[in-house]
């Protein structure tokens, strides 16, 4: 029934976040002993800088695209296909945007280097997002709570595994696109599978995502 999908949805977020928050303390713990200042300063501005742009990508499309699915249901498989090229083409725009602004303005900081290797995961993260797109409009919130779990479990490993042989900023990143990587390849499969968007691009359905974004 209807209250029972969203009593699930409900409880699935609140584990999820929760497992997330643990995890992600962790994770800070263990970097932040294991870098110190300087470093973990590093670490943080290139994050805020990945998140800003993926949020750019987002551009409020997730929340319109349910909106949409739940007033037309039955065109739900071609607005979600439309919303997900939208979003792609979105996160690529953000992603030379912020290579841009970082050759413009942070070629000659120290930080400049790892922000350039860290932009892969706008793309990564802004997948991931397109996935809760899928999930919400369908109303299996509970299929991001698990990707949520198992990226910020994933991550923490990572951040263990780096904190144990001392490794750099630099590979933190890489094994950070490594576990969005897999589990996007693991959802993603999911998404195709159970819920079959169909991808297409219909521009006055766009411009209406858009204008309402």
């Amino acid at each position: 029934s209807l209250s029972r999908q969203i009593n699930l949805n409900i409880f699935s977020q609140l584990g999820g976040r929760g497992f997330s928050l643990i995890f992600s303390a962790l994770t800070t713990l263990f970097l932040r002993r294991l870098w110190g200042r300087q470093g973990f300063g590093d670490y943080v501005f290139v994050f805020a800088v990945v998140n800003l742009l993926v949020t750019l990508s987002d551009f409020g499309t997730h929340l319109v695209t349910v909106k949409e699915t739940a007033q037309k249901e039955k065109q739900r498989s071609k607005i979600i296909g439309t919303t997900l090229t939208l979003q792609f083409f979105l996160a690529l725009f953000t992603t030379a945007l912020g290579f841009l602004v970082l050759k413009c303005f942070f070629v000659s900081q120290p930080v400049y280097f790892l922000a350039i290797i860290a932009l892969p995961l706008v793309m990564l993260i802004a997948f991931k997002r397109s996935l809760l797109t899928v999930f919400h409009s369908e109303l299996k919130l509970y299929f991001s709570s698990l990707q949520d779990i198992l990226t910020s479990a994933g991550l923490f490993t990572a951040a263990l595994y780096v904190f144990l042989i001392r490794g750099q900023v630099a590979f933190f990143l890489g094994l950070a696109m490594a576990v969005y990587f897999v589990t996007n390849i693991i959802f993603g499969v999911l998404t195709w599978r159970k819920f079959r968007p169909r991808l297409n691009f219909d521009w006055r359905r766009s411009k209406r995502i858009l204008s309402q974004s």
